[in-house]
């Protein structure tokens, strides 16, 4: 097997800590796809559909939970509510500091989908 020394770790969810740390944050999607989704720290919850987007964020090929503002401002850009239609976005992420239940967290969104 090829050793790859930069390689993201298994498992790695992209958070919006790690989205504001980033000096790049252009984007492009590479698929996307509707998935079943546990809430880890709710497991008793029902799950919930998602969609997930995977894009190449310099250079690194990841998963992204993008919120409903962020999806809906691909789509709108892109011209169609289909999963194939948001392929092919380019964009730049970016994080605002906001409150999610009962913690401040950044909070992903792409450039221009909402006021800065």
């Amino acid at each position: 097997m090829e050793e790859k020394k930069d390689e993201l770790i298994a498992g790695f969810k992209m958070s919006g800590e790690y989205v504001k740390n980033l000096k790049q944050r252009d984007f492009v999607v590479l698929a996307a796809e509707n998935r079943e989704i546990r809430n880890p720290e709710k497991p008793e919850d029902a799950p919930k559909i998602k969609t997930v987007l995977k894009i190449n964020l310099v250079g690194d090929i990841v998963e992204w939970y993008p919120n409903q503002t962020s999806l809906h401002f691909i789509a709108k850009k892109q011209g169609g509510y289909k999963l194939s239609d948001l392929i092919g976005y380019k964009g730049e992420l970016i994080t605002i500091r906001q409150q999610v239940g009962k913690e401040l967290r950044e909070v992903i969104y792409v450039k221009g989908a909402i006021q800065e």
